[in-house]
């Protein structure tokens, strides 16, 4: 499913019985909670989700339940207008391997937010607002935190394969 801009997609999607690729990106009229009692088992194959450019401010907006998504691995929810990351919201992803969290307004990541005991291959944290990444555990290939404005590590683990891109803010 690709959509933009202002589409009214939903009568649309509700003749699909199986997502397994999903684009939003490019409007603000576009509501997950309506819709929830619809798409509850439709995501099981679901391997990608963007929503990009959306205004989503919260990442449970979504709605999405991840352990209900078996195969997911991406998830790019770059460009929109998210604060903060609560505490396991991505623990139930499984396979996720791939989470971009670009350009935001991330300002507070709580403690293991992205702990999984899958390693994410890219976790992409760049142009937010962190300054400061206490008592964080990260186990990643990948992580980007360029762009943000980084003054305080303490108490936070990493298990990283790559570290060329940590501290290059």
């Amino acid at each position: 499913i690709l959509l933009s801009k202002n589409y009214s997609f939903w009568p649309l999607v509700e003749k699909l019985n199986y997502i397994r690729e999903i684009y939003l990106f490019n409007s603000n009229k576009i509501s997950f909670s309506n819709y929830s009692h619809w798409y509850k088992n439709r995501f099981i194959f679901l391997e990608s989700i963007t929503v990009s450019k959306m205004n989503l401010r919260n990442v449970e907006d979504l709605n999405i339940d991840f352990k209900q998504t078996y195969y997911l691995h991406t998830i790019d929810l770059s460009v929109n207008l998210i604060e903060f990351i609560k505490k396991n919201y991505f623990i139930k992803a499984m396979k996720l391997t791939f989470l971009n969290l670009s350009h935001n307004l991330i300002y507070q990541i709580e403690i293991d937010s992205f702990f999984t005991d899958q390693m994410l291959t890219i976790l992409d944290l760049s142009f937010n607002n962190i300054s400061n990444l206490e008592n964080n555990y990260f186990k990643v290939v990948y992580l980007n935190l360029t762009g943000n404005n980084l003054s305080y590590f303490d108490n936070c683990s990493f298990i990283l394969i790559s570290l060329d891109r940590l501290l290059n803010a």
